[in-house]
C-alpha cells in the first residue's frame, strides 16, 4: 500500500479531531440553547462579533508572518505575538472595567456590561494564533487536532455550567474566554520542543525582526480588522436595527453554519498553509496544482453541506434547539450558499499573502466589508423585514467569496511577487 503523504497525513489528524470536536459542540448545542433565551444569547452574540476584530490586533497579526522566515525571526515572531496579545489582553480589561463603571452597566443585561470580556478574550485568541500558526509551521498537526477537541468540550462544558448556574451572557462568554485558555495551554504544552530547541530571543533580536516585518502591525493588522468586520458588521447592524432577540437568532444561526466550515474547511486550511507555504519556500513548482486540488475538495464538501443545510434547517433548527429557535432554521436556509461559497473561499485567501501581495488582500477586505455592512443598511432604507434583509446579507456574501477565491487563483498564477514580505526578513 502507498504511504499517506504528509499533507493527508495532516489532514486526516485535523480531520479527524476536528470532527470529534464538531460532535462535541453539536452535542452541546441542544442543551445550551435550552439553558439561553435568544434574548440571553443576543448580547453574548454582539460581544462574540466585537471580540473577533479587537483579536486582530492583539497579536499586531505578526502570525502571519511565521510560516516564512527562517526559524530565529520565527521563535523572534513569537515571543513578540504572545507578548503583543497579553499586554493587549491586560490594558483593554482595565480600560473596559473602567468605562462600564463609569457607565454603571455592571447591572445592566445588555451588551455594554459585557465589554471587558472582550479584551480578555480577544488576548487570549492574539496569542492562541500566534501559536496555532507556530504549529503550522512545524507540521504539528497532532497538535492543532488535539487542541481542537480539548476547546470544544472546554467550551461547552463550561457553557452548560454557566446556564444551569443561571449565569446569563456572562457565563456565555466566561465559557468562550475559557476555551480559548485550554486552546492556548494544549499548543504552549505541545509546542514545549520546537520552543526550547534553540534560545530565547533577545530584545535586540525581537526589535530587529518586529522592524523588518513592520508590514504586519502596520498594514497587516488594520487590515485585519476590516477583514473581521466584514464578517461580524452585518451582526452589529442587525443588533443595532431589529434588537437582541434578532441578533441572538443570527448569532445562533452562524454558530451552527461555522460547524461544517470547521470540520472540513478549517482543518484542510491549516495543512494547506503548511505544505504551500512549505513549497514556496522550497521553490515549487506545483503551487498552481495544490492550489486546484484544494479547491476540488473544499467545493465538493462545500456543495454537499450546501445540500443539506439549505434543506434540513427548517425543521432541524426548531426540533434540534427548541422552538424558540425557529427563525434561526429561517436564517440558515438564506444563508446555506454563502456558507458553501465562503467554506471553499476562506481557506484559500491566504494564498494572496503567501505569494507576497498583501495590499491586494487588504483592498477586498475593505470591499467585503462594505459590500455586506451595506447590504443590512440599504435592505433596512427599503424596508425589509429580518429574514430578507439576511437574505440579501446572504447573496452580498455569496459574490464577494467569489471574488477572493479568483483573486487568490491569480496570484497563484501570478507567481511570488518580486519584492514581497519575504525579502522584508533578510
Amino acid at each position: 500500500m502507498r504511504p499517506l503523504s504528509s499533507a493527508r497525513k495532516g489532514f486526516l489528524a485535523i480531520a479527524g479531531a476536528s470532527g470529534a470536536a464538531q460532535l462535541v459542540g453539536l452535542a452541546g448545542m441542544p442543551v445550551i440553547s435550552r439553558l439561553f433565551s435568544p434574548e440571553e444569547f443576543g448580547p453574548f452574540a454582539v460581544v462574540n462579533a466585537a471580540v473577533l476584530p479587537a483579536a486582530a490586533l492583539a497579536s499586531l497579526r505578526l502570525e502571519l508572518a511565521i510560516p516564512l522566515p527562517d526559524e530565529g525571526q520565527a521563535r523572534a515572531l513569537v515571543s513578540l505575538g504572545l507578548r503583543a496579545s497579553a499586554w493587549f489582553g491586560l490594558v483593554g480589561t482595565v480600560i473596559a472595567g473602567l468605562v462600564v463603571t463609569g457607565a454603571g452597566a455592571w447591572t445592566d443585561d445588555g451588551w455594554w456590561s459585557l465589554l471587558p470580556w472582550v479584551p480578555v478574550v480577544a488576548g487570549l485568541m492574539g496569542a492562541f494564533a500566534v501559536l496555532n500558526q507556530y504549529a503550522v509551521r512545524h507540521r504539528a498537526y497532532g497538535a492543532i487536532g488535539r487542541r481542537n477537541v480539548l476547546m470544544a468540550v472546554a467550551v461547552v462544558s463550561l457553557q452548560v455550567t454557566a446556564g444551569l448556574l443561571d449565569a446569563g451572557p456572562h457565563g456565555l462568554a466566561a465559557g468562550l474566554a475559557g476555551g480559548q485558555l485550554v486552546g492556548v495551554l494544549s499548543l504552549r504544552h505541545s509546542l514545549r520542543g520546537q520552543l526550547r530547541a534553540v534560545s530565547a530571543p533577545t530584545r535586540a533580536e525581537r526589535a530587529a525582526t518586529l522592524g523588518s516585518h513592520r508590514t504586519y502591525p502596520l498594514l497587516m493588522a488594520p487590515a485585519g480588522v476590516v477583514n473581521v468586520l466584514g464578517l461580524t458588521a452585518p451582526l452589529l447592524l442587525v443588533a443595532a436595527i431589529f434588537g437582541q432577540t434578532v441578533s441572538g437568532w443570527l448569532g445562533m444561526t452562524q454558530r451552527v453554519l461555522t460547524l461544517p466550515v470547521a470540520l472540513l474547511g478549517l482543518a484542510l486550511a491549516q495543512v494547506y498553509l503548511g505544505e504551500f507555504s512549505a513549497a514556496r519556500r522550497e521553490g515549487g513548482r506545483d503551487l498552481e496544482r495544490l492550489f486546484l486540488r484544494t479547491s476540488m475538495r473544499l467545493g465538493l464538501a462545500a456543495l454537499a453541506m450546501v445540500l443539506v443545510v439549505g434543506l434540513a434547517s427548517p425543521i432541524a433548527f426548531p426540533l434540534v434547539l427548541g422552538e424558540q429557535w425557529e427563525r434561526s432554521g429561517t436564517y440558515g436556509v438564506a444563508l446555506a450558499a454563502a456558507m458553501g461559497v465562503q467554506m471553499v473561499a476562506s481557506p484559500l485567501s491566504q494564498t494572496v499573502i503567501v505569494m507576497g501581495y498583501p495590499a491586494l488582500q487588504a483592498m477586498w477586505d475593505v470591499l467585503r466589508l462594505v459590500a455586506c455592512g451595506g447590504a443590512v443598511l440599504v435592505s433596512h432604507r427599503l424596508g425589509l423585514e429580518d429574514v430578507a434583509t439576511v437574505g440579501v446579507l446572504g447573496g452580498t456574501m455569496c459574490l464577494t467569496y467569489v471574488l477572493s477565491w479568483l483573486l487568490s487563483f491569480w496570484a497563484v498564477r501570478s507567481g511570488p511577487r518580486a519584492r514581497d514580505v519575504t525579502s522584508e526578513s533578510t
